[in-house]
């Protein structure tokens, strides 16, 4: 089709479309939110002199509220000794770091060592061009210090792995550590609500080191303007489910004074 074939139900065929594919719909709205921004720019170029209507709802269910380490499971994998490869202890460092910083995977790659102060670590954020100033705690300086000068030529602070292989190694590790809990994923295909059983390892993947960074500075009870300073988040709005996820944690903690003196 051409540009010329756009018409004003576009969005809306188009979401038929994709619902016929069995996409999920968290997946058919990232895609029609990309594809409007792109009709819209069309518009504003004047290649097209149309209104595009407003797709019809998509039901989602938002966030993967599961896809994040507990405190014990955080502090489990960060214990851990046992590993089969020098690139296993790679991931696992660069996910801990992520941890303890809330740096996203497109970030921590390049990390460069001259981003690196003694308090802090600063530097411009590949998705929204932010720059970011993270303060740094221990456990985030102990991985800082272990591989500064691994290689005194090489400008970023990791050794480079691509997204896939670090997700695999991830997958892996996960696996090893036990992070097998049942977990039911809720989501809308064509309309209809589904629920699928995973096991926890599955669902996690690197940027669920970010997630782990927010829940356990709510957890600790750290103001949420003081975390999107750290994160980068434009909004408070971003944080919402994971507060949902902290007011969860502290019911949860709040039944051990249940328990007999």
């Amino acid at each position: 089709m051409t540009i010329n074939d756009i018409k004003p139900d576009f969005l809306n065929i188009f979401k038929d479309f994709l619902e016929k594919k069995n996409l999920k719909h968290t997946t058919i709205r990232h895609i029609l939110s990309m594809l409007k921004t792109f009709l819209n720019y069309l518009k504003s170029k004047h290649y097209i002199n149309i209104d595009i209507e407003q797709h019809s709802v998509v039901k989602v269910i938002k966030g993967d509220t599961q896809s994040y380490l507990t405190h014990s499971e955080l502090k489990r994998l960060y214990e851990r000794k046992s590993f089969d490869s020098d690139t296993e202890v790679l991931a696992r460092d660069m996910f801990v770091f992520a941890c303890f910083t809330g740096l996203r995977y497109s970030d921590l790659t390049r990390l460069k060592k001259s981003d690196i102060n003694p308090q802090n670590i600063e530097f411009i954020t590949k998705k929204t061009g932010t720059k970011v100033s993270v303060d740094l705690n221990r456990y985030a300086k102990e991985i800082i210090d272990k591989y500064l000068n691994i290689n005194p030529l090489f400008q970023n602070l990791f050794p480079p792995i691509c997204l896939k292989h670090y997700n695999n190694m991830l997958h892996k590790i996960f696996k090893d550590c036990g992070f097998d809990n049942e977990i039911t994923l809720t989501y809308y295909k064509r309309g209809v609500r589904v629920e699928e059983k995973k096991k926890k390892y599955e669902i996690l993947s690197s940027h669920s080191a970010r997630r782990t960074f927010v829940v356990e500075c709510l957890r600790k009870g750290i103001a949420p303007l003081i975390i999107i300073r750290w994160t980068g988040h434009r909004s408070l709005d971003t944080l919402k489910p994971y507060i949902a996820i902290a007011d969860e944690t502290k019911k949860s903690e709040m039944t051990k004074l249940d328990e007999n003196l």
